[in-house]
């Protein structure tokens, strides 16, 4: 009889634990009006170079646009391996 008993109130709780997920409302307060969360709006970052970057989404041919790809490193890179 306690086996059973056992039994039954571990079959019980494991299904309260799966359906308690879906019993929760996340969006509604008590009053019934949903509870909207003002939107973080990203700050567009600044550039720590002064360099000119090429728009790579105009070039169709892709050896071209490997060729400006490694040109900028090139042009960039030059003066700082001198030093």
């Amino acid at each position: 009889m306690l086996k059973t008993i056992f039994k039954l109130l571990l079959s019980v709780f494991f299904i309260w634990a799966l359906a308690y997920p879906f019993m929760q409302s996340n969006d509604v307060d008590q009053d019934g009006q949903t509870s909207e969360q003002p939107k973080k709006v990203k700050k567009k970052e600044k550039p720590l170079h002064n360099v000119k970057l090429p728009n790579f989404s105009e070039f169709s041919d892709v050896k071209e646009k490997n060729m400006h790809f490694l040109a900028l490193f090139v042009h960039t890179l030059k003066p700082k391996i001198k030093k």
